[in-house]
């Protein structure tokens, strides 16, 4: 009797030795999936970024070479507003990164340090230009 025992005891062991590993399995695959979860999270945030910020040199680039610029966004029913302020927001830092790089080049200091004079110089040289054009004003436009 005292082998039967011990031997399901020994199954009852087994048993739950395989349970345990079976759980450990699982818990281990649920962490590999989140962890490939936050891993794709984060590729896309870190490409979002790069994506802004190239757009951002796009747009200074452009200024830079054209100092008569003006930003037009076309606006419609489609337009995402994250996709609006991210225009109107890189635009801005653009232009004030030019505004920084002129006061440098011509006053030896940043922009917000400048005399009122030279920042009104600075400011006439890379003015902020951004343009809406609704489907209202186009149609304005066309007729």
């Amino acid at each position: 009797e005292k082998k039967i025992v011990e031997k399901i005891v020994e199954k009852i062991v087994e048993s739950d030795n395989e349970s345990d590993n079976n759980d450990i399995q699982n818990e281990k695959e649920k962490v590999k999936e989140k962890v490939k979860e936050k891993t794709k999270e984060k590729v896309k945030e870190k490409t979002k970024e790069k994506t802004k910020e190239k757009t951002k040199e796009k747009i200074k680039e452009k200024i830079k070479w054209n100092p008569n610029y003006v930003v037009r966004f076309i606006i419609n029913d489609n337009i995402d507003f994250s996709a609006y302020f991210n225009i109107i927001s890189k635009t801005k830092e653009a232009v004030n990164e030019l505004r920084n790089e002129y006061a440098f080049t011509n006053y030896s200091t940043e922009f917000e340090n400048l005399e009122v004079e030279q920042m009104d110089r600075t400011i006439e040289k890379y003015e902020f230009r951004f343009f809406e054009i609704t489907n209202e004003f186009k149609k304005k436009l066309e007729n």
